[in-house]
């Protein structure tokens, strides 16, 4: 299940389904985590099929499956996907998240209005996301199964 949706988060960027593209990337980390934390068979107080996304990063740091630098990539593609899923301002998970290139408008030919702007960043923006949001969970998975 972690490679087909590290596949199918490829096969969205590709299609540019860049929002499902992000999707997928996180659901291929969190998948990985639950079967980890799983297979260590420990006796948690939580049903490990029950936890968020957030608990299985913290759990996950807790026991040393994650290292400090993919506990923070895990949990910055946590928040990614989040912001996408709960519909925050696109605009503004851009602006936050990816480094913007600059639209330089010739004043001579006017300006683009304040919506078209706004799409033409945004377009830019989250193509920059999902494919950042691909490299944070191959990262995180390579960490997590390495290969000899």
């Amino acid at each position: 299940m972690v490679s087909r949706s590290l596949d199918e988060s490829a096969r969205c960027y590709i299609f540019k389904s860049f929002v499902a593209s992000v999707v997928m990337s996180a659901l291929a980390v969190e998948i990985a985590l639950r079967h980890l934390i799983r297979e260590k068979k420990l006796r948690l107080k939580q049903d490990v099929e029950k936890m968020d996304f957030v608990q299985l990063i913290d759990w996950a740091h807790h026991l040393n499956l994650l290292d400090e630098k993919q506990f923070e990539n895990a949990d910055r593609l946590r928040k990614r996907r989040n912001d996408l899923l709960h519909f925050k301002s696109f605009e503004r998970i851009v602006k936050r998240e990816v480094t913007m290139r600059r639209l330089r408008l010739d004043k001579r030919r006017g300006r683009l209005d304040k919506k078209v702007k706004s799409q033409i960043l945004f377009i830019f923006g989250i193509q920059d996301l999902a494919l950042e949001s691909y490299k944070l969970a191959g990262s995180i998975l390579l960490y997590l199964f390495p290969v000899s």
